[in-house]
């Protein structure tokens, strides 16, 4: 004869054990099927600002740094503050596929990976940048 096993739901539901949701429904607590939530749609960016179209921002600083990165060398984007997050997160990815080295969001610019000022400057003329200043 086995040890029976403390903490565990009966089968006429008395006990404690089991699932926090199994419990809620026995009380009559929660609902039946969990809903399913509504897939939200991309809100448009303010003033039409989007990463495929740079024309919009004043100026573009792309600037080489070592700062704070253990020796690595870093290409910052910088004067990308008016496009939202997501239009940043869509700039770096770009720049990642269309310059072949890794890219991300840090703060209020893009740093990519490498000494690439020269390509990155000419990168961004071609999506519509009108003034990139190349430090």
């Amino acid at each position: 004869m086995g040890r029976k096993k403390k903490g565990r739901v009966q089968a006429d539901g008395s006990g404690f054990g089991g699932s926090l949701g199994d419990l809620l429904r026995a009380q009559g607590l929660a609902p039946d099927a969990a809903p399913t939530p509504t897939p939200v749609d991309a809100a448009p960016s303010p003033a039409g600002l989007s990463a495929d179209d740079l024309s919009t921002l004043p100026k573009l600083v792309v600037r080489r740094t070592r700062k704070g990165r253990g020796g690595r060398t870093v290409t910052l984007i910088e004067g990308i503050e008016p496009l939202p997050a997501p239009e940043r997160e869509a700039l770096a990815a770009a720049a990642r596929k269309a310059l072949g080295a890794g890219a991300r969001v840090e703060g209020e610019s893009v740093a990519v990976q490498g000494d690439l000022r020269d390509r990155l400057a000419d990168w961004l003329r071609e999506r519509g940048a009108r003034r990139v200043v190349v430090a």
